[in-house]
């Protein structure tokens, strides 16, 4: 146990990144392509990179609004969810498209994989906002 809570620190590795292992959407088990971990490395909450991402989405978010009267639009809600998502993503491996072929990272390609695969979001939703993460002495899911 620490003295200082100076000694809890998330921030460093949040703006670092952090694999996260992919799981099996219903039993749980961690994913694999050819015998290799499936895992995405992510920004964490606590770091000034996230949190550039996040008010750039705020921003988006109240422009939104203002060019909307108000009327929330789930559509571009969600949209914006996605894109917070993406920009929090650094990189993946051993992500593969159908037909075995590897699917190259970027921050389109991230969106993409969110958007067409909603449990891979809600993972990396879940690892981006648990701290324990990206405690010095965590690092992986």
């Amino acid at each position: 146990m620490t003295d200082s809570v100076f000694d809890l620190d998330t921030s460093s590795l949040a703006d670092e990144g952090v694999w996260c292992r992919l799981r099996h959407p219903v039993d749980g088990a961690p994913l694999s392509a050819r015998g290799q971990p499936v895992r995405v490395r992510l920004l964490g909450i606590d770091g000034e990179r996230f949190r550039a991402v996040q008010r750039r989405a705020a921003t988006r978010r109240a422009d939104l609004l203002l060019r909307s009267r108000g009327r929330p639009d789930a559509e571009a809600e969600e949209e914006l969810d996605l894109e917070l998502l993406a920009h929090a993503t650094l990189g993946w491996e051993n992500v593969l498209l159908p037909g075995g072929e590897a699917f190259a990272f970027s921050v389109d390609n991230a969106r993409r994989l969110y958007a067409e695969r909603p449990w891979i979001a809600e993972q990396v939703n879940r690892f981006i906002a648990d701290r324990a993460n990206f405690l010095k002495a965590s690092g992986t899911s």
